[in-house]
């Protein structure tokens, strides 16, 4: 036998003996295929897998016995098993869907007209959706062809939007109502529902249509609505109404609020046609000045009181009388609730606005009295006791409402002589149902945060409570300058920040005083007194520039301070004063106030603080100039002695001149 068929032969002796190991059931393998059998091998290709089919790997079979290799060389036999391939991945590829139906030039692909899977293209298996879509829709259509490219992770696609020109859309607009309307009422389009609707698409309720005519008469028979271009309209219903015009209630008989009736529909409706089942108003309720809950001072604080004469007792003014005079109502009430407010005073025979003389706060907010007028006569009436409206309010239920009525500064006789009404008290008239009770002003109040110190105190103008003060430090050495610390030796956290000011008087020899022509202005050298007169100097009422020289260690910001009399009218600063530091104007705040008192004008000095300038390092030039009074017809508004000028924040300041 020679070497080849030696070789066949050892390699099919192998061949059984793995055929029978593997239990290999080729056809013939014993019978065919003996000893020396030569096999002849060819190829099978290999069947790949799928991802719904196992595949099979290439092998080399003998094409006389059927023995299956996996070489080309017969030498590694191999049974069906061991050919099979794994299941293949799914393949799969990003699909976006848009709804069908017809596209316009113009409009906008939306996210809700889109579709969006990952599909394997053999199975047609999904994949869920894990991560955000990308895709830009921020761009109108196009007539032809909008392609949009979609991103999700890896995956991109491109889906095709075909739009139409506008000339083609078809459109339906339909408009219904079930509601009655009424001759005066002004419709919104929430008393419809429409609907639009382009060719096959779903019906799009529509909201932000334009109603044509919106102001119902009682000859309107259809209202016509307009919404993208369309127009639409529907029949209604209207009833006439009968208009009743407010009846304001005393305290004696109940009101009526304004409404309008609707004899077919035996209905109220208010002025924006809203059903209403009560339009009764309440008696008015009625607190007089003599209720000892009321609160009544003077603008020193001290109490005011009552004058009782013919009879009546009641809060007047008098020539040492005439100035602020404050009363504090602490009212609640069950819910809130719209009021009228009145005030309760004489009559007499001038024709005075009650903003004339009274300011009206309620919780804080001004009352518009506009031009309603204080009661008049023919002759004066010292205890008529008649109300006037005084302006509308909102009383907060559940809360201390507090009412201030402030009678206004009348101390100047030629103006208060005329404006002297007696005040008897309020009455408040509730535009709904609601109980108004006037509670006990608290007189238990901690001098330190202001709230109720007694615990078991369950008014309501007691229902913020003092809860102590323990550990906290009040000091007892503040500069009434700047308001800081001035004992050094302090060394709590409050008072951490320390009293840096240094005062400078008028009467110093190097300040210097000149009126408008430069000619020197007098100082007052009594030992009472010690300042520049604001009326009773040579300069009178006209403008007086007071100049200082002031030196300083170094370059440094200060606040600027000036020390006057106060007055008996609010003024601010900027009325009366304005400043320069080294020829250049200091910014003064529109706002401040200048010191007023009405109890003790001219012996009340305090500070005013101008605000921050800059000084350089030597000396400075403080310009005060008071501004020219003289075409004032009030001298109030002139009236501050002036004392001399405090600078706080930097301790190495003096007088630049000895």
């Amino acid at each position: 036998m020679n070497e080849v068929k030696k070789t066949f032969a050892r390699g099919a002796k192998k061949f059984i003996a793995a055929a029978i190991a593997l239990g290999i059931m080729c056809a013939g393998v014993f019978s065919a295929c003996g000893d020396g059998h030569e096999h002849s091998l060819e190829k099978v290709s290999e069947i790949p897998s799928t991802c719904i089919q196992e595949g099979r790997a290439a092998y080399w079979k003998c094409k006389d016995c059927g023995a299956a290799f996996s070489d080309a060389d017969g030498e590694n036999p191999v049974g069906d098993g061991q050919l099979t391939l794994a299941l293949a991945p799914h393949g799969y590829k990003l699909r976006a869907a848009v709804a069908e139906g017809s596209y316009y030039v113009g409009e906008y692909v939306t996210e809700d007209m889109l579709t969006y899977s990952l599909r394997c293209v053999n199975c047609d298996e999904e994949e869920p959706l894990e991560e955000d879509v990308t895709v830009d829709l921020n761009k109108p259509l196009t007539q032809g062809a909008n392609n949009f490219v979609v991103s999700y992770g890896d995956y991109n696609t491109v889906f095709t939007v075909r739009a139409k020109p506008e000339s083609e859309k078809v459109a339906t607009l339909t408009v219904t109502t079930d509601k009655i309307f009424h001759a005066g009422q002004t419709v919104v389009p929430v008393d419809f529902t429409a609907t639009y609707q382009v060719d096959d698409r779903p019906a799009e309720t529509a909201t932000d249509f334009t109603v044509k005519n919106p102001k119902i008469t009682a000859d309107t028979q259809e209202i016509e609505i307009s919404y993208k271009g369309k127009t639409a309209k529907t029949p209604v219903t209207v009833h006439t109404v009968t208009h009743e015009p407010q009846v304001d209630s005393t305290a004696e008989t109940e009101g009526t609020i304004e409404h309008y009736y609707c004899e077919t529909c035996e209905k109220n409706f208010d002025a924006g046609f809203n059903e209403i089942d009560n339009v009764k108003m309440p008696r008015m309720q009625t607190f007089a000045v003599t209720d000892n809950k009321i609160v009544i001072t003077k603008a020193d604080g001290s109490k005011a009181a009552l004058k009782t004469e013919s009879g009546h007792t009641f809060l007047g003014g008098d020539n040492n009388g005439w100035g602020r005079l404050f009363m504090k109502y602490n009212v609640s009430v069950d819910s809130d609730t719209d009021i009228k407010f009145y005030l309760s005073t004489c009559m007499r025979t001038g024709e005075i606005k009650i903003s004339d003389v009274y300011s009206i706060k309620i919780n804080g907010i001004e009352m518009d009295c506009g031009e309603n007028l204080l009661p008049r006569g023919a002759e004066n009436n010292w205890f008529s006791k008649d109300y006037s409206f005084a302006g509308e309010g909102r009383l907060l239920a559940g809360q201390n409402n507090l009412v201030e009525v402030t009678r206004l500064n009348l101390i100047d006789k030629e103006r208060g002589g005329e404006k002297a009404f007696n005040f008897f008290g309020i009455g408040i008239s509730a535009m709904t149902e609601t109980a108004i009770t006037l509670n006990e002003p608290c007189s238990h109040v901690c001098p330190h945060c202001g709230k109720c110190t007694e615990s078991i105190t369950t008014s309501s103008a007691c229902l913020e409570k003092c809860t102590g003060h323990d550990g906290e430090h009040f000091c007892g050495h503040i500069c009434n300058i700047c308001g800081e610390c001035k004992d050094s030796a302090c060394t709590d956290a409050v008072c951490s920040a320390k009293c840096g000011c240094k005062e400078f008087t008028v009467m110093h020899n190097s300040v210097t005083a000149v009126d408008k022509n430069g000619a020197t202005v007098n100082k007052n050298t009594a030992s009472n007194e010690q300042n520049i007169s604001a009326n009773d100097s040579n300069a009178k009422k006209g403008l007086i520039k007071i100049t200082y020289n002031i030196r300083s260690d170094a370059e440094c910001t200060v606040k600027l301070y000036i020390k006057t009399s106060s007055q008996t009218i609010e003024n601010t600063l900027a009325e009366s004063f304005s400043f320069k530091v080294g020829g250049q104007p200091v910014t003064v705040d529109g706002n401040v106030k200048m010191p007023w008192n009405e109890a003790n004008k001219w012996k009340d000095l305090r500070y005013t603080c101008v605000g921050e300038i800059k000084l350089a390092a030597g000396e400075n030039v403080i310009e005060i100039i008071r501004h020219d009074m003289t075409d004032r017809e009030l001298n109030d508004y002139t009236g501050y002695n002036f004392f001399g000028i405090a600078l706080s924040g930097n301790l190495s300041l003096d007088w630049a001149q000895a």
